[in-house]
């Protein structure tokens, strides 16, 4: 048996063993997602089967439990991960064992009830200070016609407030109406 593969359980007995690393695989085979999100996935994966391996809870006489994904989750926690990552791991160890207990009845769930932290409430960064914003300027090669650019959109964003995506949709001829008398890139 390899370090990979762990014992089923049915009704607490032993019945055979299983490769994780083949679950996995199939597992992200069978989701109509993109590469990209499919290698998210299995990158968030890892964490949770790294922490077994060094619990010693991946081997042939250990069942996993629903206390490991618990234990799994505070220990993150304890190391400083940020409640985004930790949910992020936890999302996707949920969404891999709910596939393959549905697509195998002799495998439990092991993380039917576990919940993600919640998220704080409000903005989770600070604006940018005026000396972080003449820093960042500062620091933009403006020798080029793309620093120069780049200078323009950074100053843009930074004393307007706008959002990217309400700049990458601005023309200069859809800000120079009557109705936009009050925005601040109307120009006269």
């Amino acid at each position: 048996m390899t370090e990979n593969e762990i014992k089923k359980i049915n009704n607490n007995s032993i019945v055979e063993s299983i490769n994780f690393e083949d679950m996995i695989t199939n597992w992200l085979r069978s989701l109509d997602l993109k590469e990209s999100t499919k290698k998210t996935y299995r990158r968030k994966l890892r964490p949770f089967f790294r922490w077994l391996e060094t619990k010693n809870k991946l081997n042939a006489n250990y069942n996993l439990k629903k206390e490991d994904v618990i234990q799994f989750k505070q220990e993150l926690l304890k190391e400083g991960k940020s409640i985004y990552t930790i949910n992020g791991y936890l999302t996707t160890v949920r969404r891999f064992f709910e596939w393959l207990s549905d697509n195998n009845s002799n495998i439990d769930n092991i993380t039917k009830g576990i919940r993600n932290f919640k998220k704080p409430e409000g903005h989770s960064r600070d604006d940018l200070t005026a000396e972080q914003v003449k820093e960042c300027l500062n620091s933009i090669d403006t020798t080029t016609i793309t620093g120069k650019r780049d200078y323009a959109l950074f100053n843009l964003l930074a004393r307007t407030g706008l959002r990217s995506i309400e700049i990458k949709k601005c023309t200069g001829e859809g800000y120079k109406t009557e109705a936009r008398k009050n925005s601040p890139l109307y120009s006269r």
